[in-house]
């Protein structure tokens, strides 16, 4: 049977990330359980989150931001990992994380569009992408297609260090100042990046089904 090609859009940080949570689980205390870092993981978020609405008044709070991100992905990273190898695994718990992580990226994405450093447009735009991203995560786990789930090198972790950046990169631009287009620079390059991550989820959907294709011995999907 033929073999689907290798290494297509694997994420920047998916290896290193994936060793770090492994070394981080086995040298977590008894006392820590899978609830424990779920719970960390929605603080982390909530953290974020205001931090990121109270930057309208004051950017003493920004740096807040990266390290709720932070907080909220080692939470939601770590809580799955440590119940398999702790083989604590429960239909109700992984309920609760894959709730959790949604609904923190979402309200961390809602609070972007109340901050300064996103329009409520720019917002939805990175909330549609993130919704087709994790939309598209779940049919290819329906489908059983193997390999990793990142396309243009971006995968969770990836998407999580742009939040926790991209804070920085409008201030440095300029919050207000706007392009030949009429829209303010933010949003120009938001709507750009939204552009490209549409583009590389519809190649990634084809390579994808190649991929299915080349494991059931076709050439054509």
């Amino acid at each position: 049977m033929a073999q689907p090609p290798k290494g297509h859009f694997q994420s920047f940080f998916g290896s290193s990330a994936e060793k770090a949570i492994r070394a981080i689980v086995a040298r977590l205390p008894d006392a820590v359980s899978p609830r424990h870092l779920t719970w960390l993981g929605v603080g982390g978020g909530i953290v974020a989150a205001v931090a990121l609405l109270a930057s309208r008044q004051s950017f003493a709070w920004t740096p807040l931001i990266p390290i709720g991100v932070f907080l909220n992905w080692l939470g939601t990273s770590l809580d799955g990992p440590l119940a398999r190898a702790r083989h604590l695994e429960r239909p109700s718990q992984g309920l609760l994380d894959h709730s959790a992580d949604l609904g923190t990226q979402l309200l961390i994405i809602l609070a972007f569009g109340f901050s300064p450093f996103f329009s409520l447009a720019s917002a939805a735009v990175v909330l549609a992408c993130y919704l087709l991203y994790s939309s598209y995560t779940y049919i290819r786990a329906t489908a059983r297609v193997p390999g990793q789930m990142a396309y243009i090198g971006i995968g969770t972790t990836e998407f999580r260090a742009m939040l926790a950046v991209w804070p920085f990169i409008a201030i440095a631009l300029g919050i207000d100042e706007r392009g030949a287009s009429g829209l303010t620079k933010l949003d120009e390059v938001v709507i750009a990046l939204g552009s490209v991550t549409v583009a590389g989820l519809i190649v990634k959907i084809v390579l994808d089904a190649r991929k299915i294709a080349l494991t059931q011995g076709k050439r054509d999907f």
